[in-house]
């Protein structure tokens, strides 16, 4: 402490030395003994904030460090004053401070992250309110930069937007308001991709004339993107001849308000009273509007149904008389918002001999038993009707356009999505990359598997950690090349039922009928998308890959069908060959797949060094070793004897294509046979290693010399990667396993690790050795003595840097759990995820849900392993671990629970997941639904029920509580 004293006297301006000696107080936590002292040691570190914000007063890492402690030693209430502060300052000082950066991802998300954490006042409507708090401020700070003409800035901000957005609408469905997720983002998607022209104007008044004329569109209820005959905002605009005159006009007058200057922030003393909140006016306003806009749609549709029917307008109007009745006999507990409620004072002991999966008829006749059979027959009835609710009223209502959902507008309000709703966040984005990036999160948000989304990017690292399945399935997708080492079915089983948690309620495998409508309106998005944007490849691939998800084993196939017509429109698209290949592939036809390749090989050859000419010849090169293998050579060296994969890679080295294969024959007796090739001699072997090894340090110089070189997980992989797995390759067919392994290690060594780049290439690296561990030995070309398997040592090795780099790539845990299924060593899977679960917080890739869920399906196989997974669920959702809001591991942990019978800690888990994620609908579905319901009491069902409503948790159905 001395030290730190006189260092920071002597270098106050280094903001890194105030936060290490803040970090230096918790070292004497850890002494034994110590825990007395956490509170002294707390104040100690507020004093040390105190002064570091006197010299930094801007710099955010001292910030939210500083709001950290506070959280811990403050009341919620006085800790939410210097958040409301800290955000209006940081909001006022950017661009007028140069320290200053404003309200940065990082800052969103402590923000958010205090919110969610404060159970006693959390309300899904406060956080609404906090989500579009921090979407106006930084709206209004981008549409400043689009005016200024900053273009450094706008992409990095946009994208920064574009994942707050996604955060927002993700938090708006896992609450249950499925319809207005579904409408905010169709109206985003339409506000920025199918934008009408806008006669010239005042740039200043463009943004709000677009707004008001969207508000017409989206109050016509015509079609919006998905639905059934959706055409665009900007076709609805020419069909109905809307004018954007007065519009204009409108706008010109009420651009300029008085908006009153705001105290200034005092970082030394930041819990000073607040005498002024600008964000109070906004939400004020913000509620009004949408009371005001919600009540006079509400007395529309009675008025247009009143007009049709007088008889049916008043046994609606008795109806709601009497819903609102019932409403007002709803008993509300006063304690509800107390946290200390909803822990149970003491486990009965006689909890844990309940039978959950016994039938009601076998309890003993006694007054619980009797009531229990109620509840579970009550609670079973509740959750089916439920789940039928929430799979069916997923998409908006449009009630005056589509009469037959007006019933269920007026019942149930939340059903319609009114243009209010999501005034606040409309933005038109500047930058292209933008646009289509929104529009990749859009598909995301459906579950379809996108290989380049937001959510992957550096500023959607939020969203990486909360959804992995927007982060491990499109990663390990990316390139769109195939293996040659397949996943095992177990994790590819996890990995599935990860990304389906993640998508409409509903929309599951059990449901074929809800998965057919959820298809159906992804195909419309598509079909708008692509005619928005018909070149972009990114769009066309996801849209043939998601056909390829959803459709029914048929013949043809429809991903087929439409990866052709999209080939067709687009005849020089390497990328849409390649896929179409694939599937081929994939269906078992492996001689159309060589077909395709040879067409596809041989445009590439007449326009070499194309931007994916070599993720070509690498997707032919694995197929043909996962096909054929490496037969040996013969005495002959002709066609027969020359492997494809290693002519591929000839043809690749010595420039100019020529099909590989040919048909013979005729009628059913027709075959396909390997064409004449040139011998392979030693010398011609030796050219090409050579012409291979100058392109690939060709590409790795451009790589390294390009500043321009988008390296982050968002952007597609480089020429680089495949480049290298084709000269790996060829040293693999040509000179044995350990020259490929020296290829792979020395492009390791010169691409920066955490890249997508590296991260492909290393696994191709493992992909390599995967199949070189395959029990067929086969000789190099141009040797005669036979290759040995990959030593398990190797593929461990590179497993363990692949892991401890990338923990959470499901590929690279698939191999490392297959190929210790073979070894002697039992324990070595079981240190390895002790290992990787308890790396410090700043490896955040280590805690994610993936780890966890993939370390305990490793144990679930061992027997006598159920005290070991539990441990495992209870370290991965402690309060202090970042995995603890993870909705799949609580899910798991419950069904876990249920499934070993252990009511007391069932009861108990429910109790702290509905505390840790109050926001999660899943979780108190499933508290209410059978047979976990069967653990709780009549007034612990009713009591939960009531609390889910008080934070207004969104329930389709009123349960009913009544005794049996």
């Amino acid at each position: 402490t001395r030290e730190f004293n006189h260092l920071t006297t002597a270098r106050p301006e280094d903001a890194k030395l105030w936060l290490e000696f803040a970090e230096f107080q918790d070292e004497f936590l850890r002494l034994p003994g110590r825990a007395k002292h956490r509170v002294p040691l707390q104040e100690k570190k507020l004093a040390i904030f105190h002064k570091a914000l006197g010299h930094h007063p801007h710099d955010q890492d001292i910030i939210l460090a500083y709001l950290k402690v506070c959280g811990q030693v403050w009341t919620p209430d006085r800790v939410m004053g210097v958040w409301r502060q800290v955000l209006d300052a940081l909001h006022r000082s950017e661009g007028r401070v140069r320290e200053s950066r404003g309200l940065t991802p990082d800052v969103c998300r402590a923000y958010l992250a205090f919110c969610k954490a404060n159970f006693a006042t959390f309300s899904v409507s406060a956080m609404r309110l906090a989500f579009l708090e921090l979407l106006t401020k930084s709206g209004t700070r981008l549409r400043e930069l689009q005016l200024s003409g900053a273009d450094s800035e706008i992409r990095e901000r946009e994208q920064a937007y574009i994942a707050l957005v996604v955060d927002w609408l993700r938090f708006e469905r896992q609450a249950g308001y499925t319809e207005r997720a579904v409408g905010s983002f169709q109206a985003l998607v339409e506000f920025n991709c199918f934008p009408p022209e806008v006669p010239r104007s005042d740039p200043a008044y463009e943004h709000e004339v677009l707004v008001r004329a969207f508000e017409a569109f989206w109050d016509s209820e015509a079609p919006r993107l998905g639905d059934e005959g959706a055409r665009g905002w900007s076709a609805w605009v020419k069909e109905t001849g809307y004018s954007f005159v007065d519009v204009a006009r409108h706008a010109s007058h009420d651009a300029d308000s008085a908006v009153p200057v705001p105290v200034p922030y005092d970082p030394l003393n930041p819990t000073s009273p607040l005498e002024y909140f600008p964000e109070d006016d906004e939400e004020d306003a913000i509620i009004a509007r949408m009371r005001e806009e919600r009540e006079r749609y509400e007395k529309r549709l009675l008025d247009e149904d009143n007009s049709d029917d007088e008889d049916e307008g008043d046994d609606n109007d008795a109806r709601d008389d009497e819903m609102a009745t019932d409403e007002s006999r709803q008993d509300v507990d006063p304690n509800a918002n107390n946290p200390d409620v909803l822990l149970p004072v003491k486990l009965e002991e006689e909890d844990h001999d309940v039978d959950l999966d016994m039938p009601p008829a076998l309890y003993e006749p006694g007054d619980e038993a009797l009531h229990a059979a109620g509840v579970r027959g009550d609670a079973a009835r509740w959750a089916a009707e439920e789940a039928r609710m929430t799979g069916e009223t997923w998409v908006p209502a449009r009630p005056v356009a589509d009469p037959t959902t007006a019933e269920q507008a007026l019942q149930d309000p939340e059903r319609v999505v009114l243009f209010q709703d999501f005034k606040d966040v409309l933005l038109k984005l500047s930058d292209e990359e933008s646009r289509v990036a929104l529009v990749q999160a859009f598909l995301d948000f459906f579950g379809v598997p996108v290989r380049c989304v937001v959510g992957a990017s550096v500023l959607g690292l939020a969203l990486m950690e909360r959804y992995p399945s927007c982060h491990t399935l499109a990663r390990s997708r990316m390139g769109g090349v195939e293996t040659i080492f397949t996943l095992d079915d177990s994790i590819q089983a996890l990995a599935r039922n990860m990304h389906t948690l993640m998508t409409i309620p509903g929309d599951t495998p059990d449901t074929p009928a809800v998965k057919a409508g959820h298809a159906s309106f992804v195909r419309r998005a598509f079909g708008l998308l692509l005619s928005a944007y018909p070149t972009h490849t990114e769009l066309a691939l996801a849209s043939v890959d998601y056909e390829a998800y959803v459709s029914a084993p048929a013949e043809p196939s429809p991903a087929l069908v439409l990866s052709k017509t999209l080939l067709q429109n687009d005849r020089g698209n390497l990328l849409l060959w390649c896929q179409y290949a694939m599937l081929e592939r994939q269906a078992g036809k492996i001689v159309e797949a060589r077909k395709i390749y040879d067409s596809a090989l041989a445009l590439a050859a007449a326009t070499p060094n194309t931007q994916h000419d070599l993720l070509v010849y690498y997707a032919y090169v694995a197929m043909e070793m996962a096909e054929t293998g490496s037969p040996a050579p013969s005495a002959d060296p002709g066609a027969a004897s020359v492997p494809a994969a290693l002519r591929i890679l000839l043809a690749l080295a010595e420039g100019g294509f020529s099909p590989l294969y040919t048909m013979r024959g005729k009628g059913k007796s027709r075959e396909q046979v390997a064409t004449p090739c040139p011998p392979v001699t030693p010398i011609r072997l030796v050219k090409a290693r050579k012409l291979l090894e100058n392109k690939l340090l060709a590409e790795l110089a451009i790589t390294a010399a390009d500043t321009y070189v988008d390296q982050s997980r968002a952007a597609p992989p480089s020429r680089v990667v495949f480049m290298t797995a084709c000269q790996a390759s060829f040293e693999y067919l040509t000179q044995g396993l350990a020259r490929a392994c020296q290829v792979y290690d020395e492009t390791l060594k010169r691409l920066t690790p955490g890249t997508l780049d590296h991260e492909l290439v290393t696994h191709m690296y493992v992909d390599l050795l995967s199949y070189a561990s395959s029990p067929s030995p086969r000789p190099a070309v141009g040797t005669r003595t036979r290759q040995s398997s990959a030593p398990p040592y190797v593929l461990r090795d590179v497993l363990y840097k692949a892991l401890r780099q990338y923990p959470d790539n499901t590929l690279f845990l698939s191999a490392f759990i297959k190929s210790e299924a073979h070894s002697h060593v039992s324990d070595r899977v079981r240190r390895f995820f002790d290992e990787i679960t308890t790396l410090p917080n700043d490896a955040l890739d280590g805690r994610a849900p993936t780890v966890w869920l993939v370390g305990i399906l490793s144990e679930a196989t061992r027997a006598s392993a159920s005290h070991r997974i539990t441990a495992m669920f209870e370290r991965a959702l402690a309060a202090e671990n970042p995995v603890s809001t993870s909705l799949v591991l609580w899910k798991q942990y419950l069904e876990y629970l249920c499934a070993r019978r252990q009511p007391g800690a069932l009861k108990d888990a429910v109790y702290r997941a509905v505390r840790r994620m109050p926001w999660a609908k899943a979780l108190w579905t499933m508290a209410l639904s059978p047979p976990i319901a069967a653990a709780f009491s009549e007034q612990e069902l009713k009591d939960l029920y009531t609390l889910a409503q008080d934070k207004e948790v969104r329930l389709h159905v009123v349960m009913d509580m009544s005794p049996p």
